[in-house]
C-alpha cells in the first residue's frame, strides 16, 4: 500500500510540474501551489481520517480511499488544461491521499508486529517515492518519439500510475478477504 501510494506521489511532485510547465505553459507559482495543495490536505485530513478509520474501519477507508485517490489521479490529464479543474483534481487527491496515509498507517499497526511493521511501511513508503519518481520519467522516455515525449506520452503515464494504485487497492481486498 505505501509503496503505491508513495510512488504516485513521486510523480505528482517531479513528473506532473514538468508537464504542467513544458506542455501547458503553466508558471512557477501556478505549478508550486497545484503541487502543493495536495500535500497540504493530506496533512490537514490524516487526522480526521484516523476519526473516521476508528469510527467505520480502516480497510472500508482504504478502499473508499484508494478508489477515489486512483480516479482522481488518473482524472488529472484530462484536468490539467483548466487550472481549476486541475485544482478540483489536486483537491480530490488531497482529501483522499489523507485517508491513505491514516488507514494504512492502522492497517499496518494491526498487524501485530508495530514496529516492523510501521519501519515496514515507512521502508516500502520510500522504495515507492523513488521507483514513482525513477518510473514515470523512464516510461515516459520510452514512450516519446525520437527522444521527445509527447503530452500524450505523459498522460499514459498518470494514467496508468492511477490504473496501478486502483489494482492496489484491488490486491489490498483480496488480501483482506483471505485473511477473514
Amino acid at each position: 500500500m505505501a509503496f503505491s501510494d508513495r510512488a504516485t506521489g513521486g510523480l505528482i511532485t517531479t513528473t506532473l510540474p514538468l508537464v504542467l510547465a513544458g506542455f501547458l505553459g503553466y508558471s512557477k507559482q501556478q505549478r508550486g501551489w497545484l503541487i502543493g495543495l495536495p500535500l497540504l490536505l493530506m496533512a490537514l485530513c490524516t487526522g480526521p481520517a484516523g476519526a473516521v478509520c476508528d469510527r467505520i474501519g480502516s480497510l472500508r477507508v482504504r478502499v473508499l480511499a484508494g478508489l477515489a485517490y486512483a480516479a482522481a489521479f488518473a482524472f488529472i490529464p484530462v484536468a490539467a488544461s483548466s487550472q481549476w479543474m486541475l485544482a478540483v483534481a489536486m483537491v480530490c487527491v488531497g482529501v483522499s491521499a489523507g485517508a491513505l496515509f491514516s488507514s494504512s498507517l492502522a492497517l499496518a499497526a494491526e498487524t501485530g508486529g508495530s514496529t516492523v511493521a510501521l519501519g515496514s511501511f515507512r521502508a516500502a513508503g520510500d522504495l515507492g517515492f523513488f521507483a514513482g519518481t525513477m518510473l514515470s520519467i523512464a516510461l515516459v522516455a520510452a514512450l516519446g518519439t525520437d527522444g521527445e515525449p509527447t503530452y500524450a506520452d505523459y498522460s499514459a503515464v498518470i494514467v496508468l500510475f492511477g490504473a496501478a494504485h486502483a489494482a492496489c487497492t484491488a490486491g489490498v481486498v483480496l488480501l483482506a478477504r483471505r485473511r477473514a
